[in-house]
């Protein structure tokens, strides 16, 4: 995650010329995308769309969805460069990003029938666990209609016991 106040009249400025990206390899290219896309910059995000040559768009939106910066999912999908995948999901829910996760509910078709499927709502249980986020598992069982089973449950109990979470343990 960036530093704020984040400079961004000087990361267009430089970022935002093809000629900036060229030396840079992909993994550095790909780590400047994510960074852009987690700012809550929109300028930033442009620029970098527009030179880094990335073509792993989904690796953005999941880092933009991990600080619960909603703009990035909604300028990819705008731009229709960003294909959602299962890791939004996951990185929201370890995070604690509520918001993110009313948006991908909420804009896009992104949690369907196939996201709903209890291995994906298993795994971001699961993440939510590790994480020690209460509320995004309350959140999984009101809006997307996860309920787990017993075995489930004392899965997620030891998740969240492994990561120090005694409270949201004895919860569940």
């Amino acid at each position: 995650m960036a530093q704020l106040p984040w400079p961004a009249h000087q990361f267009v400025d430089y970022w935002g010329r093809a000629e900036s990206w060229r030396s840079l390899p992909l993994p550095q290219r790909l780590k400047l995308l994510r960074l852009a896309a987690s700012i809550h910059d929109a300028a930033s995000l442009e620029a970098a769309l527009a030179h880094s040559g990335v073509s792993l768009l989904h690796e953005a939106v999941a880092s933009a969805a991990a600080v619960g910066a909603i703009l990035a999912p909604e300028v990819l999908l705008r731009r229709e460069a960003g294909s959602l995948n299962p890791t939004t999901l996951y990185v929201a829910c370890a995070q604690g990003q509520l918001d993110a996760l009313r948006w991908l509910a909420s804009s896009s078709d992104f949690l369907g029938a196939a996201m709903r499927h209890p291995l994906h709502l298993g795994h971001a249980a699961q993440e939510a666990c590790h994480g020690g986020h209460a509320a995004v598992l309350s959140w999984l069982r009101q809006e997307l209609s996860h309920n787990p089973g017993v075995d489930d449950l004392v899965q997620l109990a030891a998740c969240a016991a492994r990561n120090g979470h005694a409270a949201l343990m004895q919860e569940l």
